[in-house]
């Protein structure tokens, strides 16, 4: 098991999702993600888990994240859905985009939808290279944000070596996995912002 930490929590993404307006099977939100889970370095993945969506909310207290989407998982796929058409602002940063990780917790975690310190918070897996991006109408200040649409899309995590930070581009949502490790280094989690 994995505590969220600041690199989990400013980055994470490689998941296998089909996000769309229209709705996943089993789905019960205006939007959908649905996609696999997957084992590494022999970790055990648990039958069934919790699916939650932690947008990356603040720079400066990287340990915040904020819980909202949620869904089920099972031993190989997961789905996630999202009530509204926007997320909450809280989960959308200054630059008026938002980054959403899907994370596999207990079946018997508590996590209110809200801002919420996941240190405190433990996960079974994560996206590392691949997340869910929201993309507002006056969106501005992420270079690589200009090739997304607004509204939802996905994208997968862009090393750029030199830099500090990792980039997004678009990504079909088919494309995403929820990596379970009982390693973080092996997670190699995106560092976005």
């Amino acid at each position: 098991m994995l505590s969220i930490s600041k690199s989990l929590i400013l980055a994470s993404g490689a998941l296998a999702l089909a996000f769309s307006a229209a709705g996943c099977s089993d789905c019960d939100g205006d939007f959908c993600a649905e996609g696999s889970v997957a084992a590494l370095d022999g970790a055990e993945v648990p039958e069934t888990a919790k699916t939650i969506v932690v947008w990356s909310v603040a720079q400066d207290t990287p340990t915040l994240g904020y819980k909202y989407g949620a869904g089920t998982s099972t031993a190989d796929s997961f789905i996630v859905s999202l009530d509204d058409a926007e997320p909450p602002a809280e989960a959308i940063g200054d630059s008026g985009v938002g980054v959403g990780f899907m994370a596999l917790v207990a079946d018997d975690a508590d996590i209110s939808e809200g801002t919420f310190d996941a240190s405190e918070v433990t996960l079974l897996g994560i996206s590392s290279r691949h997340a869910v991006i929201y993309k507002t109408a006056d969106a501005e200040g992420l270079d690589w944000s200009a090739d997304f649409e607004e509204g939802y899309s996905c994208g997968a995590c862009v090393k750029v070596e030199g830099q500090e930070f990792d980039t997004f581009t678009t990504a079909d949502c088919d494309e995403t996995t929820i990596e379970v490790s009982e390693s973080a280094p092996a997670l190699d989690v995106c560092t976005w912002m």
